[in-house]
């Protein structure tokens, strides 16, 4: 038989083997006609007359529109169904699968890949093991060390992770170009991925090392009272709040003030903020939403009988807690309170919120569990025996700390105590919780770790010398601020004490000419609240003479970025 060059279109560069039993239509043994592709042209070869039908349908198929090909893709796929036979099915399964498995790993820096796999189950490497080819890591970053998951000899030998040798280029947004260009001090538009991600990496591993105490930080200074609330709004920005009325948004990239937020009449006590929207509570018993991006007020929310003690910004609804024992409910378009949940018997202190649950916890030793967004009450949770202070929820746990030294850890859905947790003396202040790791900060100097699995205490932080006012809990460090004026790193999976990020007291003491025997314990120099971004730790310190007036009151500012880019230039 003669060769048939008939051209049809190109669709794929490949050459393929095509069985007539999809163009016959009585059944019996299968032939073949074979279909290679030269350049642009696909040229057939047919081993029987059905071949030429073959042909015509594909051409046919390609002359159509996309959603008139997805039809008869669909009817094909059925016809092959009905016919009752699977083996046609499984010719079609694994025809398709190398075009739809896709190997994402290759198009990852190597660092990224072994950060991804070090999540998944060890029978799950075990499997994926077998698709996967070698190990190629760009030698020149040096910072290739496997996560824990790898030291496992088992595993370590079967993953294995194979990178395609193209290198992605990665834009950096502008405010961030300028600031790696002034670190560096030249400029940068574009970085490949695997060199930002070394560069993230090595400022994640800066934490642990001692010398980043003796890098430069810096402070912004504008307060003229105690910083009582921080927090962060993304890209670069925090909100600090403080007694002297007054919100103001710096950016941490430029260090700057960008605005600052006037309205309240009182102390600022608690905010919360979420990309250009902010809210804010106060002794003034105001709720105020913020336009962050004009710097102005959008609504001022009237209604609290007291100081509203806290505040969350919770998907289009501000939710605020007051001394008057109400939560209230309001639209954060139009400032509307369309609920005021009542139920609790003294001082509402504490919110937490995770997907459709939110709590609030009191002074009369009670949570209250409500479910959005009709804001029922579904259970109030009963175990505390004094004032709860503070909580956290994820959606696994909500865990809270009291005045009565106990840590509980709850079960929300089902209302279920699991644990209680003992070990400290005093007010656990704050808490911070990842996964099934939760570590405690507490009045009694110390901070605790926590396998919520168990309830067991995994490990005692104990050389700070006054009040620990909060913790940060970083994915290998605990970072920790206390009365004493110091910022604490420690080992997340030891416990032990790394280094001392800062001691204010003791530059304090020397600025402010304190004698040599000032009282570290007495509160003199307070680090009272600290916000983590990627790369950076900002802490709001506060000064006091000895009658317990302001001296100062700043945010002092510890970035990673300068101190890895020295080390990676």
């Amino acid at each position: 038989m003669e060769e048939d060059t008939s051209i049809i279109p190109m669709v794929e560069k490949d050459a393929a083997t095509i069985p007539m039993s999809l163009c016959n239509d009585h059944g019996g043994e299968d032939k073949y006609y074979d279909i290679h592709c030269e350049g642009s042209k696909i040229t057939s070869h047919p081993q029987s007359n059905r071949a030429r039908t073959v042909q015509i349908w594909i051409q046919t198929f390609l002359n159509w529109a996309p959603t008139t090909q997805n039809q008869a893709i669909s009817t094909l796929v059925e016809a092959v169904y009905k016919r009752g036979d699977s083996h046609g099915l499984e010719a079609l399964r694994d025809s398709m699968y190398k075009y739809l498995y896709i190997d994402f790993l290759s198009q990852l820096p190597g660092e990224l890949g072994l950060l991804i796999l070090s999540n998944l189950g060890a029978s799950t490497l075990r499997y994926d093991a077998q698709q996967i080819a070698s190990i190629m890591f760009d030698q020149q970053l040096e910072i290739c060390v496997p996560p824990p998951v790898f030291q496992n000899p088992g595993i370590a030998s079967a993953v294995l992770i194979w990178f395609g040798s193209g290198v992605q280029r990665l834009t950096l947004k502008e405010d961030t170009a300028a600031y790696i260009t002034k670190q560096l001090g030249k400029p940068v538009q574009s970085w490949s991925w695997k060199k930002t991600y070394a560069l993230f990496h090595v400022c994640d591993q800066s934490w642990h090392d001692p010398s980043l105490a003796t890098f430069p930080h810096y402070r912004l200074t504008g307060h003229s009272n105690v910083i009582t609330c921080l927090v962060q709004t993304g890209d670069g920005r925090v909100i600090s709040g403080s007694s002297d009325h007054l919100l103001r948004m710096w950016c941490l990239e430029t260090q700057k003030l960008l605005k600052t937020l006037r309205g309240h009449r009182d102390g600022v006590w608690c905010a919360d903020a979420r990309n250009d929207l902010a809210v804010s509570g106060s002794c003034d018993r105001d709720v105020r939403i913020w336009d962050l991006a004009k710097g102005r007020c959008l609504h001022v929310l009237h209604g609290h009988a007291s100081t509203v003690r806290c505040v969350a910004l919770v998907d289009n609804h501000v939710i605020s807690g007051s001394r008057d024992r109400t939560l209230r409910i309001w639209d954060v378009t139009t400032g509307e309170c369309f609920h005021r949940l009542t139920g609790h018997t003294d001082s509402i202190r504490c919110l937490a919120w995770y997907g459709s649950y939110v709590a609030s916890g009191s002074y009369d030793a009670s949570i209250k569990i409500w479910i959005r967004p009709t804001f029922q009450i579904a259970n109030t949770l009963l175990g505390h025996t004094n004032r709860v202070y503070s909580m956290e929820m994820s959606s696994r746990y909500l865990v809270s700390g009291s005045l009565d030294a106990t840590i509980c850890v709850w079960n929300v859905e089902a209302g279920e105590r699991l644990h209680v947790l003992y070990g400290h003396t005093q007010l656990t202040i704050m808490m911070a919780l990842s996964a099934h790791t939760l570590v405690s900060a507490n009045a009694d100097r110390t901070l605790r770790v926590w396998d919520l699995r168990t309830g067991q205490c995994l490990s005692v932080l104990g050389n700070h010398q006054g009040c620990i006012c909060h913790v940060i809990l970083k994915k290998n460090v605990i970072i920790s601020c206390a009365k004493d004026g110091t910022i604490r790193v420690w080992n997340r999976h030891t416990g032990e004490e790394l280094y001392v990020l800062v001691d204010m007291f003791e530059r304090g003491r020397q600025e402010n000419n304190l004698p040599e025997d000032a009282v570290r314990e007495s509160g003199r120099c307070t680090i009272w609240r600290m916000v983590a971004t990627k790369t950076q730790i900002v802490a709001a310190v506060g000064w006091h003479d000895e009658n317990n007036n302001v001296r100062s009151s700043f945010l002092s500012v510890f970035d990673t970025l300068p101190f890895a880019m020295d080390r990676l230039t």
